[in-house]
């Protein structure tokens, strides 16, 4: 059931803060036209694209190629935590801005880091793979290799992308997903009591404004200006769009809007994006859906979580090179391929 997730989260985190946006915001008649279009194929679309499912791997030698790919992996992290962060472990989640700042300056070679941004994805997959398979001193390598990861930039969903997979495959996912939209809606309720009550906002600020509103927000800027500009057209200006929309928009030069989903599309094709992208990610999430379709429930649900939430912040193609969401891909394919295996070997 990837596919149904993945349209959900991007709906309820995306589409829904857009409606508001233009019911109390002065937006253009275009604007509201375009965004609309694109936000319809998106849903639509992936329904009625057929696409041939991927046939599961049917080998148990691809348990080989997981082996390989989390020796690839711990060995990348190592290597950078003893050579940039001389192997120091941080055991809390205060004062990281520093080591973010500190691991933008490392000089890695192209290759390594695309390696090291996906490790963030990856690592939590192959260890819940390896914990279902109860292969307990692999787990406690990866525990490891993860905190040593977290140790090197600080970066929270290290962690919390472990835990996040932990909990799906712990509890009845089917339960889980009957509370995506009500789970929205005692959000938005809390952030009014909290309001009424404390008169604070500790609730909007970090999540409402920040995770829902803030993204919906950058595409009506992304729009604004291409539309003074000109698409880009997967050119690499000198100037990112993304920095001179935080230097033209937030007043802040050294703010990097990174953006996706509509805000990608417009950005790299004008109007044809609004058609052409919400094409290409149905043809991706239907392949996602028949590649991952043997796996664990638990696994899946994590796998729509991590897809909807990398493309909602980021452009396709970073998402599947630097935000290793191809090789996320693949692996989730080879997980489901094994779980394939063991049930034919088992029925047989």
């Amino acid at each position: 059931s990837f596919l149904p997730d993945v349209i959900i989260l991007i709906f309820l985190m995306r589409i829904v803060p857009y409606t508001s946006l233009i019911r109390f915001l002065p937006y253009s008649q275009s604007f509201t036209l375009y965004s609309f279009v694109y936000w319809s194929l998106l849903i639509v679309l992936p329904y009625f694209i057929k696409v041939h499912d991927v046939k599961p791997y049917i080998n148990i030698n691809n348990r080989n190629y997981i082996y390989a790919l989390l020796i690839v992996l711990s060995v990348v992290v190592i290597y950078i935590s003893g050579r940039y962060a001389h192997f120091r472990i941080n055991l809390s989640f205060e004062d990281v801005y520093e080591y973010r700042h500190e691991a933008r300056s490392f000089d890695l070679p192209s290759v390594l880091r695309y390696l090291w941004s996906s490790t963030t994805n990856l690592l939590p997959l192959i260890f819940v793979f390896f914990y279902k398979n109860k292969e307990k001193r692999i787990c406690l390598f990866l525990a490891f290799v993860i905190l040593l990861n977290f140790s090197i930039n600080g970066l929270k969903s290290t962690v919390f992308k472990l835990l996040l997979c932990l909990f799906f495959i712990s509890v009845n996912v089917e339960r889980i997903k009957r509370w995506y939209v009500p789970s929205f809606i005692l959000l938005s309720l809390s952030v009014i009591m909290e309001r009424i009550l404390t008169q604070t906002q500790i609730i909007h600020d970090l999540i409402v404004r920040r995770v829902l509103f803030v993204p919906a927000l950058l595409d009506t800027y992304y729009y604004d200006f291409i539309n003074k500009t000109n698409p880009i057209y997967y050119s690499h200006p000198l100037v990112p769009v993304s920095y001179r929309i935080g230097d033209e928009y937030m007043g802040a030069s050294e703010v990097n809007c990174n953006n996706g989903l509509f805000s990608d599309a417009y950005m790299n094709l004008g109007v044809w994006g609004c058609l052409i992208y919400p094409l290409v990610l149905a043809i991706f999430f239907r392949i996602c859906s028949g590649a991952f379709k043997d796996a664990d429930s638990g696994l899946i649900v994590f796998s729509s979580f991590i897809v909807s939430f990398t493309l909602m912040s980021s452009t396709f193609t970073t998402a599947l090179l630097t935000h290793g969401l191809l090789l996320f891909s693949l692996l989730m394919y080879l997980i489901s391929s094994n779980y394939y295996y063991h049930r034919v070997d088992n029925e047989s």
